[in-house]
């Protein structure tokens, strides 16, 4: 067991190995970020200082106002093609040859967000490739009441995607293959050891202890304050970390639970579960 101390600067000399290994790949893919809604862009027109704007904010729907062209659709380009887009806007009548350059000062569009055991748990910046040791040291690190695992979900077209990763084997023994690059939305939990999430259509979601061996997962809804209106109860998730590192997702029927009084139907649960409420399709 490797103490505390030696434990830190591990973890700082993975991110910054990681940080390395990343540096060239991470200026190419700013430069084929896609702008969205709420990026903030820094738009130079060489020679034309009326027309250079140093902060333009894309609209949600992924306009810009720009001087002398009006409303310019932005939204899915990305730096390189927005400059050759104003260019040929402006070359239409209004400047003979224009140079235009496009920077991004603020990703507005692009969020993962933090909860648990982090520091500073909130929602950070997306900017270009991000592993998922970047994003925990940005959020200032781990903290003591961590448990074994993170657990990194993602919506993808086939649905909720959860993905855990071995803090011991990440941080401790340095197995870099599990530093996953982040996508867009995703939400990197860092389970409390001896806690509970519930997540999704209730109406406090958060983080819950575990009091004893009676916790169940009708009684972790109640103490979120019940499901929302669009809830799905029938659809409820719970997804568990074994000892192996394996995930298992649980389906538990509560419509079953709470209508039908089918107890046995509601699962004890264990340290660091994560329940997930859906939402109904109507």
């Amino acid at each position: 067991m490797l103490p505390v101390k030696s434990k830190n600067l591990l973890f700082t000399l993975f991110t910054l190995f990681s940080l390395f290994t990343l540096h060239h790949s991470l200026f190419a893919e700013e430069d084929d970020y896609q702008i969205g809604g709420k990026d903030v862009l820094e738009v130079i027109v060489y020679d034309e200082p009326d027309l250079s704007k140093e902060a333009i904010r894309v609209s949600l729907d992924g306009y810009v106002n720009f001087p002398l062209i009006g409303k310019v659709n932005v939204k899915g380009l990305t730096s390189s093609q927005i400059e050759e887009k104003l260019q040929n806007l402006l070359a239409d009548g209004y400047i003979l040859s224009p140079q235009v350059s496009v920077l991004v000062m603020e990703y507005g569009s692009r969020k993962v967000f933090v909860l648990g055991a982090a520091k500073n748990t909130g929602s950070y910046e997306l900017r270009g490739k991000t592993t998922l040791l970047e994003m925990i040291s940005k959020a200032g690190g781990v903290g003591k009441k961590a448990g074994d695992h993170f657990l990194v979900l993602r919506e993808t077209e086939r649905g909720p995607e959860s993905i855990p990763i071995n803090r011991k084997k990440l941080i401790d023994e340095g197995d870099l293959s599990l530093n996953v690059i982040l996508k867009n939305n995703d939400t990197v939990y860092i389970p409390i050891a001896d806690a509970i999430y519930v997540l999704g259509e209730v109406k406090r979601p958060g983080t819950y202890e575990l009091s004893g061996n009676n916790r169940t997962v009708l009684s972790a809804i109640t103490h979120a304050s019940g499901f929302t209106k669009i809830a799905a109860p029938e659809k409820t998730k719970i997804i568990r970390v074994n000892n192996k590192g394996v995930q298992e997702t649980i389906i538990v029927d509560l419509e079953d639970v709470m209508k039908r009084g089918q107890k046995s139907k509601d699962i004890k649960l264990k340290p660091e579960d994560v329940i997930i409420v859906p939402q109904g399709i109507f």
